[in-house]
């Protein structure tokens, strides 16, 4: 398994809603701000993207966009239009929205009836289950722009938008599921078509990959988290020289080679802690001397011991 196929592996969605905007113009979404990644993908018409100290910018049919932190930002069918809050629309509309662990047994569907242009969109937002701690979605620009001309999305993102639009017309059981599933596929093929568009735009993990020779050391580290790494090996692992690995990798990834691995380390523990394994056993797979020395480390990345990693999020 490839390094970003491993690295999405490690991302999880503790949920997701997936909606159908059916508006007609004149209308304005303020969609706030929250916990969460929203995204919204245009399928028929157009609409402007307005945020917080960036230009608007017109969404054309096939654009996507997703917000990693979820900042503020409002969509409307013109510059100008007032807009109401997300919230306060789906509330008026008698959807009740379920909560941040929830899965919803149908699509959220909204629309707004005006005299003017159509716009259809699927919007989204996925939660992932370790937002503090996900390196993918810390390696993300604020805001992620994927245009109708990448045709790695319209291919996957068509069929879904399909998919949910029948789902709201007919509500059949296992319906959440599914969604969930489809929501966390959606997600990694973004991450990918960021990656291939624009990885310049990505920092971290993310922006590594983009770079042959310190994708081949990540490779080595992910690998092998317990192995006695020095600068020097993971630096013939990249096939570079010591001081060029050394400074390529804090200029790509914004950290230390040894900073990076014991993030690795600490995210193989949760797992490996998860699945039932000693604290004992877990500290010498990751090269840990001492228990000691482990529950330190994973006390400083995760703010609690070992013993309480249960109240970690998945």
């Amino acid at each position: 398994m490839d390094l970003l196929s491993q690295t999405l592996a490690t991302t999880r969605l503790r949920s997701a809603v997936l909606a159908v905007f059916d508006l007609a113009a004149p209308w304005g979404i303020d969609c706030e701000q929250g916990a969460g990644s929203p995204c919204h993908y245009v399928l028929e018409g157009a609409c402007w993207l307005l945020g917080k100290g960036v230009a608007h910018r017109l969404l054309n049919a096939g654009d996507l966009v997703m917000f990693p932190r979820w900042g503020w930002h409002a969509l409307v069918s013109a510059p100008g239009v007032a807009t109401a809050p997300i919230r306060a629309l789906l509330s008026a509309s008698g959807v009740v929205l379920p909560g941040p662990d929830a899965l919803p047994d149908v699509p959220v569907r909204l629309t707004v009836n005006g005299n003017g242009s159509r716009c259809r969109m699927l919007s989204m937002v996925f939660r992932a289950a370790d937002i503090q701690h996900d390196p993918v979605l810390a390696g993300l620009p604020d805001r992620v722009l994927i245009p109708s001309a990448n045709p790695t999305m319209s291919g996957l993102l068509d069929p879904a938008m399909r998919f949910i639009s029948q789902e709201a017309e007919h509500v059949r059981g296992g319906y959440s599921v599914i969604a969930h599933r489809l929501a966390e596929l959606l997600f990694m093929q973004i991450v990918r078509a960021q990656l291939l568009i624009a990885p310049e735009a990505t920092s971290g993990l993310l922006r590594g990959l983009g770079d042959a020779g310190i994708a081949r050391a990540l490779a080595a580290m992910h690998g092998q988290p317990g192995r006695k790494w020095t600068v020097a090996s993971l630096a013939a692992a990249g096939g570079l020289s010591r001081s060029v690995f050394a400074a390529r990798f804090r200029a790509l990834t914004g950290s230390t080679p040894f900073d990076h691995l014991t993030s690795v380390r600490m995210l193989h523990a949760r797992a490996r802690l998860r699945e039932g394994a000693a604290v004992k056993r877990v500290a010498g797979e990751l090269g840990y001397h001492t228990s000691f020395a482990f529950a330190q480390a994973f006390k400083r990345r995760f703010g609690c011991p070992p013993s309480r990693h249960e109240t970690l999020p998945m």
